[in-house]
């Protein structure tokens, strides 16, 4: 059946009644059953209970013809990063995916560069001269360590460049990875490209994870970021959206350790049998 945006006015298919997004100005509306009058309503945001209606609107970045490419990319960082609840409120779920695909991929790249720094001004690797300070490690197993650990500078290099090279198909498969749950956990409402933008516009406390000790928390904080991203983009529950993000990566880790575990365990067995 065809449903008219109550905003745009724009004409458009549909093949489920409800709540979802209008893919022309990307504002919420909904669609009432067939026979039911009106075929599609403003409504109000459902995710906090507030009568105000859901604006959408093209984010600073996806802005940046206007506002220029640094204040576009400035504004978006900030606002993702520091005012999550309002970002996510007004971002399109629909709009073009390239958009915040472009926005992850320079955070990405400001990150590597960091890193690159980081690692040169350091002097090389820091968990290798770490190792080289503990004098209670033993001395065959200390060397090991620093042997399986230590990167030279022009490899380490290598490495940064490569992942920005395989970063779109390393996004498009996190992605991936992250909509199986959304899936799961019925939160897949418009997709998965919504799904998709909401991981790239969700990078942004990344671009500090090069600062010594504070990438676990850069990473935490991205994934608290795609939960109120999925919340919004997707139309859902806090609680669904965070099984979404936490359940399939806990367990893979699950499934790794037992991996691992049944490794040492067949290892070990084997020894003991010479």
């Amino acid at each position: 059946m065809d449903a008219r945006c109550p905003y745009c006015s724009t004409v458009f298919p549909t093949d489920q009644t409800g709540l979802q997004f209008c893919p022309s100005c990307g504002r919420q509306i909904h669609i009432a059953q067939l026979g039911e009058a009106p075929l599609a309503a403003a409504v109000a945001d459902t995710a906090t209970g507030s009568s105000e209606v859901n604006q959408r609107e093209d984010t600073p970045w996806e802005r940046r013809g206007e506002l220029g490419w640094l204040k576009g990319f400035t504004e978006t960082l900030t606002e993702s990063v520091f005012a999550p609840d309002k970002f996510w409120r007004k971002v399109k779920p629909l709009a073009p995916a390239s958009e915040a695909l472009f926005f992850a991929w320079i955070v990405q790249t400001l990150n590597s560069l960091a890193m690159g720094l980081v690692y040169v001004l350091g002097g090389g690797n820091l968990i290798t001269k770490m190792l080289l300070r503990m004098p209670n490690l033993p001395p065959g197993l200390r060397q090991s360590l620093v042997q399986a650990l230590d990167v030279s500078l022009s490899r380490q290099l290598l490495f940064l460049v490569m992942g920005l090279v395989l970063f779109p198909l390393f996004s498009v498969i996190t992605a991936a990875v992250l909509h199986l749950g959304c899936l799961l956990f019925g939160c897949a409402a418009n997709g998965f490209w919504a799904t998709f933008r909401t991981f790239c516009y969700s990078t942004g406390p990344q671009v500090a994870s090069a600062v010594p000790y504070f990438g676990i928390l850069a990473v935490l904080y991205s994934g608290t970021l795609q939960i109120l991203g999925l919340t919004r983009m997707q139309n859902t529950t806090g609680v669904r959206a965070t099984a979404a993000v936490v359940v399939i990566p806990i367990l893979c880790l699950c499934c790794c350790g037992m991996s691992i575990i049944a490794a040492v365990g067949l290892g070990a067995a084997g020894l003991m049998r010479r």
